[in-house]
């Protein structure tokens, strides 16, 4: 099988820079193999039951989960810090809320797609 063709480390390398956004077609060079060889060496972990796709859209997620709570963490900054004038302090929050809404519809998104 391919995936056993190549050092358990780089395809463990492959697998998370996957997960990490990257494409296959960028990840084979990136490790000295064929973009070729990437998209077997997926295809042959997904026969074993290990889903590039899936840890993807996890990793994603818990990400984006992270985001959200420090999104949420810098507007109750914001609001509390007398140290801005109002001016700054509304575009601040205005900015963070944006932001957080977002963020939290992105979220519920891959929610609805892990559900799926």
């Amino acid at each position: 099988m391919f995936s056993e063709q190549l050092e358990p480390h780089r395809l463990a390398a492959a697998r998370s820079y996957y997960t990490l956004g990257y494409r296959l077609d960028q990840i084979g060079p990136m490790l000295g193999f064929s973009t070729r060889s990437a998209y077997r060496w997926k295809a042959a972990d997904l026969a074993r039951g290990i889903d590039w796709d899936y840890l993807r859209t996890e990793s994603e997620r818990i990400n984006r989960g992270l985001l959200v709570i420090h999104l949420e963490q810098r507007l109750g900054e914001a609001l509390a810090d007398d140290s801005l004038s109002v001016g700054d302090r509304a575009e601040a929050v205005m900015r963070l809320s944006v932001a957080l809404q977002a963020e939290r519809r992105h979220l519920a998104k891959l929610r609805e797609g892990a559900a799926k």
